[in-house]
């Protein structure tokens, strides 16, 4: 016994040392049969997942438990350990154990939490984590937990203050600080977004992520050469990252910079050659450039990697207009109107789909199909520039009012947006511009 004590203390000191691999070399299986005692496995299980040993570290916790199953921490360490392996089913269960042995254990409410969370049980992860909060109301990490909680229920304002208050009490932890700007983005608060993300950075020069968002931010404030920088960082910090080069060819985009825009584009898709953004965003490059062949090419690809994007078939259509345009070709008509209408059936808001297929319509004098499009879209984009001016030409081509086109052509009339038709008969055929092409993560 006496000697028991004298190695567990031996062990003990030394993995509060952080000096793991002398635990491990103290206990080898021989000893620990031989003293057949919880706690050793308890300090070995501690030593091995400190060398990331997490299997042999789950089996010492394991053995300790088989010994003494009445010890909280030992199923809350082996919780944990079931936690960074993804195992969530039983690291709720060993949470679970260790709740029941030890009501107040905030570790163990914590972690279950966190893996309840993980399975999508927000409600029963909110309640963990408001419940450590009540046991320990200066706990940085529960209100952290609670706040993302809060972000997945939408509920932004609680949030806020749940990760300002865990900024307030662990300022030196970059997440909080990350998940905010995250918060202020999507609200499109950017200048407090970048104001995160730039702290964020100074505790955590290597965290990608904020570059990435932090460049976002850059974009949507039009301000390209920011964005452009925070890209570049994140590939030099690792020039395997395709969304990285995807993004700074989108900046390259934005600034017209179609060359540099398709070389980044290209790096893209040779990292990562299942992202249909890649052909998505390449192709609309090639359009620009007036390359549109090619851009059918991008788009088919996209289409065969993701089938429901409706944004690869309203751009393939886009570019089978601008090929019909040029050469008058019946079946680059026919792509052009199948497409639009595939990206219609996708998504039935999108408007720049409905507005370019009634356009398309208009050009060849279908006014029949034309103007329920043209309408349709003015109700879901009452902004919208070209809608009115086709319609303006069709009503010149036609001699009919608005309310007569909408008679003529609606056996079911859906509830109408009062427009104002404004008269340009200089409107022009061309399609309209793609949409932006960037999606946040």
């Amino acid at each position: 016994m006496a000697g028991t004590d004298k190695l567990l203390e031996t062990v003990t000191a030394l993995n509060e040392k952080d000096q793991y691999q002398k635990v491990i070399a103290l206990l080898p299986d021989q000893v620990l049969a031989q003293h057949k005692d919880a706690e050793l496995y308890h300090q070995l299980g501690l030593a091995l997942a400190d060398a990331e040993q997490h299997d042999k570290a789950i089996k010492a916790h394991t053995q300790a438990i088989s010994i003494n199953p009445k010890i909280a921490r030992y199923y809350t360490n082996r919780g944990l350990l079931a936690l960074t392996k993804q195992s969530f089913e039983e690291a709720i269960k060993d949470c679970s154990l260790a709740i029941e042995l030890e009501p107040d254990n905030t570790i163990a409410r914590f972690n279950r939490g966190e893996a309840y969370k993980a399975t999508g049980q927000y409600d029963k992860a909110y309640e963990d984590h408001d419940h450590v909060i009540s046991l320990d109301h200066k706990n940085a990490m529960a209100y952290y937990g609670r706040a993302t909680i809060l972000c997945i229920k939408k509920k932004y304002e609680k949030a806020i203050k749940d990760f300002s208050k865990s900024i307030k009490l662990k300022p030196d932890f970059a997440f909080s600080w990350y998940q905010r700007g995250n918060i202020w983005y999507d609200l499109q608060e950017f200048d407090k977004a970048i104001a995160d993300f730039n702290k964020t950075i100074e505790l955590d020069p290597k965290m990608k992520l904020a570059y990435i968002d932090r460049g976002y931010a850059w974009f949507d404030k039009e301000n390209y050469d920011k964005a452009i920088q925070d890209y570049s960082q994140v590939i030099k910090m690792d020039p395997q990252d395709a969304t990285a080069y995807r993004l700074r060819g989108d900046c390259w985009d934005e600034k017209k910079e179609y060359e540099r825009a398709l070389k980044d584009y290209n790096v893209a898709a040779k990292l990562k050659p299942t992202e249909a953004r890649n052909y998505i965003n390449r192709g609309c490059a090639y359009a620009a450039l007036k390359k549109d062949k090619q851009a059918i090419e991008d788009f088919t690809i996209a289409i065969g990697l993701k089938p429901d994007h409706a944004d690869a078939w309203y751009n393939r259509g886009n570019s089978w207009n601008e090929l019909f345009l040029q050469t008058k070709a019946h079946n680059e008509l026919q792509h052009a109107l199948d497409d639009f209408t595939r990206a219609i059936q996708i998504d039935p808001l999108h408007s720049d789909a409905i507005c370019n297929r009634g356009i398309l319509y208009a050009s060849i004098f279908d006014y029949q199909n034309a103007i329920p499009d043209l309408v349709r879209t003015l109700e879901l984009n009452p902004h919208d520039q070209y809608a009115p001016r086709w319609l303006a030409r069709i009503q010149e081509k036609t001699m009919l009012n608005f309310e007569e086109m909408l008679q003529r052509t609606f056996s079911s009339p859906f509830k109408q947006t009062p427009v104002k038709v404004k008269n340009n008969s200089s409107a022009g055929s061309k399609k309209k511009a793609a949409p932006k092409k960037k999606s946040k993560r």
